[in-house]
């Protein structure tokens, strides 16, 4: 007895300790979650802090440029230049010669040069370009975030609708066993027949089989829900929130009220960078006709100075690079630029209408599933009536077994309906808030 006592406080210990490694999560939670440890919005943030890093790139083509040359050099036979010696020597021979090499055989050059750019109308460009590819970096860290909660979101939605829809099996497997034992006893007495237990034997048989089918579904839907959080799929989680609460927090005439304010959306937000972008893309083509002005400071030491060099250690001076023709290459990438320019601005009109439209279809769904949640709730209402006053005749022996489990399918089904209904609803409800980049109303 001792021992038993002992396995069973042991066995007790290990459920608790199993139930306790499942981490519980509201919706809050889950999406707040997978901003936290979604890759793509790790890679994201790293595409950010890239685009940072080529704003310095491209800032730095501007800045002064110091680079250093070593160079060694040989030369097999070296030049030299005749002079006459009394030059060099006023006590040598009249017309003697002297012969001055121009150079030596082996040495070492160190070069020093130090430039800057002074103006040049591509770097000019090139530089807004890489701060709004920036802000695109950001404007699509948003988007991303948006993205995986709308994902997280419709996926929690569905493992609740599909453990509502267990639960409800489960509740009606139960009263279905009772009722079967009961029609057995009956049987056995006398008042009903064999094919009444084998109905109920066969209903039975089937909500087990369904069972089986959802705790698959459920396993599926919740790999699926980690999958999306950034999270182990080998990771125990528990779901604290269900359908009718979500629901409840729900402004049904908000929704339906509230205008769309196209700015706020974040695709268009994107858009209007992109816009911006290939303005300054246009803009830079048009640059190119421009001259670009450069100055430079260069140093050069020998390792071995030459006893005769005409070359100066130290030259300055400024570059001026002026384009003058190029067999109209360049008009034409101004010209392409420009039709670039006017497709992304007919794009963004397109992009415009597109979401106003599916603003209005999504409001229109979403009164459309607003009334149909309401029809499946008072429809679940009058199923159960029917499927306990059916329930209530069977047993008094005035309705066969044939009109109970038509009823209690007909209830079942009915409240299969009212949850999948609130479901349909709330995607909807989500996909407004994409729309209108309601990022605090997940």
């Amino acid at each position: 007895m001792i021992k038993f006592n002992l396995l069973l406080i042991i066995f007790s210990f290990y459920v608790s300790f199993d139930d306790a490694k499942a981490q519980k999560f509201s919706l809050l939670e889950a999406q707040n979650f997978a901003v936290e440890n979604h890759s793509d919005i790790k890679n994201s943030k790293l595409d950010i802090e890239i685009a940072k890093k080529k704003i310095w790139e491209t800032t730095a083509i501007g800045l002064p440029q110091f680079t250093a040359k070593i160079a060694y050099t040989y030369m097999p036979e070296v030049a030299v230049m005749e002079m006459p010696a009394s030059m060099f020597d006023p006590n040598a021979p009249a017309g003697a010669i002297a012969e001055i090499p121009m150079g030596l055989k082996n040495n070492t050059t160190i070069d020093f040069t130090l430039s800057q750019l002074i103006f040049s109308g591509e770097y000019l460009v090139g530089l807004q370009a890489s701060k709004t590819f920036s802000q695109v970096s950001e404007k699509n860290l948003i988007k991303t975030k948006l993205e995986i909660k709308s994902n997280v979101t419709e996926t929690y939605y569905l493992v609740l609708v599909v453990k509502e829809n267990k639960k409800i099996l489960i509740n009606s497997l139960e009263l279905l066993q009772k009722i079967l034992n009961e029609t057995e006893k009956m049987y056995k007495l006398g008042f009903v027949e064999d094919t009444d237990v084998s109905q109920f034997k066969l209903t039975v048989m089937n909500l087990e089989n369904s069972l089986n089918t959802l705790d698959k579904q459920i396993n599926v839907a919740s790999r699926l829900l980690k999958f999306q959080m950034g999270m182990e799929l080998d990771k125990k989680i528990e779901l604290t929130e269900n359908l009718e609460d979500i629901l409840k927090k729900v402004n049904f005439k908000n929704y339906l009220e509230k205008k769309l304010v196209i700015n706020e959306n974040i695709d268009f937000q994107i858009m209007e960078k992109q816009e911006e972008i290939q303005k300054l893309e246009f803009k830079r083509q048009k640059s190119t006709i421009l001259p670009t002005i450069s100055a430079f400071i260069n140093h050069q030491k020998k390792a071995k100075e030459p006893e005769m060099d005409m070359a100066p250690p130290t030259t300055m001076g400024i570059n001026i690079e002026i384009p003058i023709f190029a067999s109209g290459i360049r008009y034409t990438k101004i010209s392409m630029a420009k039709m670039e320019f006017e497709k992304i601005e007919n794009q963004k009109k397109t992009l415009e209408n597109a979401l106003i439209l599916e603003n209005l279809q999504a409001k229109s769904d979403f009164q459309s599933s607003k009334d149909k949640y309401e029809n499946e709730k008072l429809s679940m209402a009058l199923a159960k009536k029917i499927y306990e006053k059916t329930s209530l005749k069977y047993k008094e022996g005035i309705s066969s077994s044939l009109d109970l489990t038509q009823a209690q399918n007909q209830y079942l089904s009915a409240q299969s309906n009212y949850f999948n209904a609130i479901f349909e609803l709330l995607k909807i409800k989500n996909k407004l808030d994409k729309i209108n980049h309601n990022e605090l109303k997940y």
